[in-house]
């Protein structure tokens, strides 16, 4: 703040002045104003260089309770040092990976980013098609034009960094993860630095929406320190023996392939052909290494990029996808994600440590949350007594063939054909809800989950295994019908699978907790606020201060 020259002024200005300055220090940046509304950006005065937004993966918000005895890193330090929001929620039914990254980073529902599902189906003339939802057949992958393309093309929103970059034109994205889904979505529509893992060809990835070519640094890090990190053919448990009961006992038999449950896991046992690059990468992509090979790369960003240490704020995106693999195949509460969560924690905090040396204490902030939750296994849920039970293959073709021949036997009349589609879908007993999309969509929802699902609704973007007929399904709570015969999964409007963390780390804001209740909507409009950058006026979020 400039300084207040008072010499030499006559001693009724002075008496006029020394109120004002005083009411004037009392409205600066943080301070609260008499509407108990805070009037500018906690940055206006530009001491944030760099935001680091991390979204962990399938990280339900209980497992930081469930296992901060053995954390002692970056968790430990977020817990410690920030503020965390403790009844924070994804408020949309579809809870998966695309759909979490871009509401975290956008502001608003997937009904407005269109992001609404992993892949959805489209109605073309020659029927439904199955579309992912970072395809981009005009951006083909960089290295590699055997894949299919990626980029923003569905994504309909402005997000965090299309706000950073419009406000500071110095200003460099990054965005990096183990899936492509994730990096595509906190990046927006920003060429930038977006890089994804892919396991398989071993390499990270980027598309000729951001880039045409790989800078020397990726290049090198694909060189001289990613054969390090991707050579390992054993994942051996570090969890130490007084903390093993923090977690299930290491043999439940609907873990994994259901044989090769526990620790070691050896690439020997779990690979068929281990002369094939890419079934040992597919391997490693299902454990701890994605996640290290991540933040490592992050680390030569921050150095290469300057990122932090210029005069325009940076934007590193860190979407870290293991907890969402690990838990897939064992489970929220097995030995392997509570190993899986100890290496994460120690790696995020050797990063946070990096980040104090290369951009400077206080000159950073961290914001993270997750993507959505995880429903435990459904024979861990019923063995502790909650309900609990996994769907066949069979029964999920049963409610497929009903519901279309009941939609057939309808008639023409789409509503029609959707109303008794659902019909058919509540004669089965796993099915607790079904209804039309129209019906939803021109009445009131009939209560509170039902209201979720209109924030993950799009008119050309089908969801669900009836979405092409016009119906929204809603199982049993602790049904489960994805993965079969063993491992567990996510995407249903149930409060574990949208209770995730939301903590903020940054300068200015005190550590500790609030019980609040607050939605993921209202992370980037929040972390928008402290980095001083303005956000559209339509946002279905707010900003959230403790």
């Amino acid at each position: 703040m400039p300084r207040v020259q008072i010499a030499g002024l006559s001693r009724p200005l002075i008496f006029f002045l020394v109120p004002t300055i005083f009411l004037g220090l009392l409205l600066l940046p943080g301070c609260v104003t008499p509407s108990g509304e805070d009037p500018s950006p906690r940055n206006s005065q530009g001491s944030i260089d760099l935001v680091a937004y991390v979204v962990v993966d399938q990280l339900r918000a209980d497992l930081l309770d469930r296992y901060d005895p053995v954390f002692t890193g970056g968790f430990a330090r977020l817990r410690a040092e920030g503020h965390r929001w403790v009844n924070a929620t994804y408020d949309h039914a579809q809870t998966s990976t695309s759909p979490g990254h871009a509401t975290a980073t956008n502001g608003v529902h997937p009904h407005r980013h269109g992001l609404v599902g992993n892949s959805w189906m489209e109605r073309t003339e020659n029927g439904w098609e199955s579309v992912y939802a970072l395809r981009d057949l005009g951006s083909p992958v960089v290295g590699f034009p055997e894949l299919e393309g990626r980029g923003p093309a569905n994504l309909d929103r402005k997000g965090f960094a299309d706000w950073l970059t419009e406000a500071n034109a110095g200003s460099r994205v990054v965005s990096l993860s183990g899936k492509d889904r994730a990096a595509i979505a906190m990046a927006g529509h920003v060429p930038g630095h977006v890089y994804w893992l892919d396991g398989e060809v071993a390499h990270f990835l980027t598309s000729e929406y951001y880039r045409s070519e790989y800078p020397e640094w990726v290049d090198r890090f694909h060189r001289d320190e990613f054969p390090r990190i991707w050579s390992d053919t054993v994942w051996h448990s570090q969890v130490p023996d007084w903390a093993a009961g923090l977690s299930r006992p290491d043999t439940f038999p609907y873990e994994g392939d259901g044989i090769n449950t526990y620790f070691p896991h050896w690439a020997k046992n779990e690979v068929e052909d281990l002369s094939s690059e890419a079934e040992l990468g597919a391997w490693r992509e299902r454990g701890p290494y994605p996640d290290k090979a991540t933040l490592a790369l992050a680390r030569i960003a921050v150095q290469e990029l300057e990122l932090g240490m210029r005069n325009a704020p940076d934007y590193l995106a860190l979407a870290l996808s293991q907890v969402d693999r690990v838990g897939h195949d064992y489970g929220p509460r097995s030995r392997e994600q509570l190993d899986n969560l100890i290496r994460l924690d120690r790696g995020l905090g050797e990063f946070m440590d990096f980040l104090d040396r290369e951009v400077g204490e206080g000159r950073w902030m961290m914001a993270l949350t997750g993507d959505h939750g995880v429903i435990d296994l459904p024979e861990a849920r019923a063995e502790a007594g909650l309900d609990g039970r996994r769907i066949t293959p069979a029964e999920s073709e049963e409610l497929l063939q009903s519901a279309e021949a009941a939609a057939g036997a309808a008639g023409d009349d789409p509503l029609a054909r959707a109303r008794a589609a659902a019909q058919a879908a509540l004669t089965q007993d796993w099915i607790e809800d079904a209804f039309a999309w129209e019906d939803l969509l021109s009445g009131q929802p009939a209560d509170s989950l039902q209201a979720l699902f209109l924030h993950s609704y799009h008119p050309d973007r089908a969801l669900g295994p009836l979405g092409h007929l016009g119906v929204a399904i809603r199982t049993v709570e602790g049904a489960y019908s994805g993965r079969y015969p063993a491992g567990t999964g996510h995407g249903s409007p149930y409060y574990f699978d949208r209770h995730v963390p939301f903590i903020l780390m940054a300068p200015g804001v005190p550590s500790g907790m609030s019980e609040e209740r607050v939605s993921i909507v209202d992370l980037a409009p929040t972390v928008a606020h402290l980095m001083g950058i303005p956000t559209p006026n339509d946002l279905d979020g707010r900003v959230v201060l403790p």
